[in-house]
């Protein structure tokens, strides 16, 4: 499915000509009432509602912004103040309702809504197609798709949004209002229920080579029990806003128990081209970079402007690769890593990161080395940040996560976005358990994803692995039970107790892939974690030279993204939410 592209043609609304009063029909015009007559059109129907995941809106570029700018983990570079002057907003929680990364991300799922909302029309009225074995598998692609997007938008906008659940009928249909608050929840909800009754899992699924990145029981169960567990989110502001751990649970043990995944053996493999959609994936975004230069030029420059990539590839590595001080193959480096990222790595006693993840993740000190010219030497990251720069080693850094190793004059990648990983369903359930009052099993589960970092081998330049080129020591990063015991302080936090354990450990496994600000977010409404004041990192994001706030969280305002000034001007139905 990576290298599948498919035109689909979403009618967005009625075109009217004033023509003689003839009844013509071309019957060499396709239209949606002619097209969806096979299985073949029927899986392209679906196919284009799966498309829209990598549109500039989505995860081929704006999304990233959206979902990990606003947490303590990145913040934005001197370089976007300079070039991209929609991103320093997000990080700072300034962001106006004229940014163009609400504005696109908000479009985006709601063009995702309606792609699936028409695949699932056509299959249901396609009774020519015999074959209901498929079209059940695809009716449970679309009902996932759709409650992806919901689930995005009210994460990112609120619960208080338009709701719809079949394609536009008529004028009025295209104006909605925001749906009763708390309602949203039980859509999402219903629609990966629905998905996970419908879809096989992933040994089906994945048996037909055509198949592999599709959308598989799994990959319901994982959002799923991400709807329970991120309940407070969902329903924010609602009586009902606590997660349901036990329905979680139960979901996410259903996952561990079905063997169909577990952990890759090196944790870089989760971050390249070469190991996608491998045992550990639950769901990705699919890209394809045709490698043709910096755009395609079957393209149009309109469209580019519009939507950001030239094809089915990501701008990741452009975006926030590896920063560039000035040299070869400069790239844009937009948002980097935060030295409270930094800092939350576990050191040896000295200044020595123990933790391997560090340097599979983020470009930094005395990690990984990095070519500037393909075919070039490795480059260390102090070689690289030198001369007038070497002052900002240590505080500048560079994410290597879902980025190569090689500068390319080719800003497009095809490394896919891995939406939910098999380690993220441990530490949930690792979670679930330790609300449920099993600290132990809960230990075991984060133990789990905490000895993945002790596989790697000593490797060094000299005959280096590809994927790693920098030095680790095999088996020192403890068992939680161990970092427990010794108590250490991390970012002025004591890792005393599980609750603050799995925080921290969530911070460095899931780095750079969305959830650590919607991770706080539902902490702060959490009973067990409300006395640490886990939202302080956020009111303290950034700090001048005299350590005086340049900026900050406020509560009841930077919870969300605001309601694009597009949407409202548009449908006056709708109404801002709280960040407008």
């Amino acid at each position: 499915m990576k290298r599948l592209i498919t035109l689909i043609v979403l009618l967005s609304g009625l075109t009217f000509a004033c023509v003689p009063d003839m009844d013509l029909v071309d019957p060499n015009r396709i239209t949606t009432e002619s097209f969806y007559q096979t299985e073949g059109e029927l899986i392209g129907a679906v196919n284009g509602a799966y498309n829209i995941l990598q549109r500039s809106g989505g995860w081929g570029r704006y999304m990233f912004y959206a979902i990990n700018g606003k947490g303590e983990d990145f913040t934005f570079t001197f370089k976007a103040s300079a070039g991209m002057k929609e991103v320093p907003p997000m990080c700072n929680y300034t962001i106006t309702a004229d940014n163009r990364i609400p504005t696109m991300v908000y479009e985006n799922l709601y063009v995702m809504v309606y792609a699936a909302n028409l695949a699932i029309e056509k299959i249901q009225e396609a009774d020519q197609v015999e074959n209901t074995a498929l079209k059940n598998r695809l009716l449970g692609e679309a009902y996932f798709l759709r409650g992806l997007a919901y689930f995005y938008l009210t994460m990112n906008f609120g619960n208080e949004i338009p709701y719809r659940d079949q394609t536009p009928q008529n004028e009025e249909d295209y104006f909605l209002g925001p749906l009763e608050k708390g309602k949203m929840f039980d859509y999402i909800v219903a629609d990966f229920k629905l998905a996970e009754s419908l879809l096989p899992q992933r040994s089906v699924m994945y048996a037909d080579p055509a198949n592999v990145g599709r959308a598989t029981k799994g990959s319901a169960q994982a959002y799923l029990a991400k709807a329970y567990m991120y309940k407070p989110i969902l329903m924010w502001d609602s009586p009902e806003n606590q997660s349901d751990w036990n329905a979680a649970k139960t979901v996410l043990k259903s996952i561990i128990d079905s063997a169909e995944y577990e952990l890759m053996y090196n944790y870089r493999d989760n971050h390249t081209e070469q190991f996608e959609n491998n045992k550990e994936s639950l769901f990705e975004v699919q890209f394809y970079n045709n490698e043709t230069g910096a755009f395609n030029d079957a393209v149009s420059e309109d469209y580019i402007a519009d939507w950001g990539q030239s094809d089915q590839s990501t701008w990741r590595q452009q975006e926030v690769g590896m920063m560039d001080a000035g040299g070869d193959n400069s790239t844009w480096w937009n948002m980097q890593p935060t030295v409270r990222l930094y800092n939350e790595f576990e050191r040896n006693g000295t200044d020595s990161i123990i933790d391997s993840r560090y340097a599979m993740s983020m470009w930094g000190p005395d990690g990984a080395r990095y070519q500037k010219v393909a075919g070039g030497r490795w480059t260390s990251y102090t070689s690289w940040l030198s001369g007038a720069n070497a002052i900002h080693q240590g505080e500048w850094f560079g994410t290597r996560k879902y980025c190569g190793d090689v500068a390319t004059t080719d800003w497009e990648t095809g490394i896919n976005d891995r939406l939910i990983r098999y380690s993220d369903i441990l530490l949930m359930y690792a979670e679930c358990l330790l609300e449920t009052n099993d600290p132990v099993g809960a230990a075991t589960y984060i133990n789990m994803v905490r000895a993945r970092s002790n596989h790697n081998l000593n490797i060094t330049e000299d005959g280096a692995d590809s994927r790693m080129l920098y030095a680790v020591q095999e088996g020192i990063l403890p068992t939680v039970e161990d970092l427990i015991a010794a108590a250490p302080t991390i970012n002025g936090v004591v890792i005393n107790n599980l609750y603050r354990a799995l925080r921290h450990e969530r911070a460095i496994e899931l780095f750079g892939e969305g959830w650590r600000f919607f991770d706080l977010l539902r902490w702060s409404v959490t009973p067990s974690h409300q006395a640490d004041n886990v939202l302080e990192p956020l009111r303290n994001k950034e700090l001048d030279s005299e350590g005086n706030l340049l900026y900050g969280y406020s509560d009841n305002k930077n919870e969300f993204m605001p309601i694009p000034a597009t949407e409202l001007a548009i449908n006056k139905k709708m109404k801002g939410n709280i960040a407008n």
